[in-house]
């Protein structure tokens, strides 16, 4: 933590459990009109072990751009968001190394607004109440150089067009700069 700043009492309290989590993400969004749905998992879907999970992780810190370094404070709140990332898709698929030809499914939340929008919850940095990111933003913030964060950014705040069309594929590839 840096000197000066203070103690957040949001950030040092341990995480609720994510069903209960997930409980109140429902009863907060529905009084705006919002609602998340666990997206559906399917026959095949494969979660990652948590060695698998740690793996990914550690590939993908290597890749984050230094704005996300900042932005997260501590190696600790990005390892646990990256965590959550690779925790939410197949083992078998990566949404940032696996390459540009094949959908990248997401199996966490989804925020309807009119399609399924893969969606995470968290408590941002310096904040104390939850707030709900879309993945296909929050990937390019962590992710993309800064000619292509650039370009995004001059977009609407909404979710991202997915170029394969499917607005739960969280492949980095597959985020079109569009409208």
């Amino acid at each position: 933590q840096t000197s000066g700043s203070g103690s957040d009492p949001g950030r040092d309290a341990p995480r609720p459990h994510p069903v209960k989590r997930r409980r109140r993400w429902r009863r907060a969004l529905g009084r705006q009109g919002t609602r998340f749905s666990p997206t559906s998992a399917g026959a095949t879907f494969q979660s990652r072990s948590q060695e698998e999970v740690d793996v990914a992780v550690l590939r993908w810190q290597l890749l984050a751009h230094p704005r996300a370094r900042a932005y997260f404070e501590s190696d600790e709140s990005l390892r646990w968001v990256l965590a959550q990332l690779a925790s939410r898709v197949d083992r078998g698929e990566d949404a940032v190394l696996g390459g540009a030809d094949d959908c990248v499914r997401w199996r966490g939340d989804a925020k309807e607004e009119g399609s399924p929008q893969a969606a995470l919850s968290m408590v941002k940095p310096g904040h104390t109440e939850e707030s709900v990111l879309y993945v296909n933003r929050l990937l390019p913030f962590i992710f993309a150089d800064d000619a292509a964060f650039a370009l995004l950014m001059q977009l609407p705040k909404m979710p991202f067009k997915m170029r394969c069309g499917d607005q739960l594929c969280v492949n980095v590839f597959h985020i079109s700069p569009g409208v």
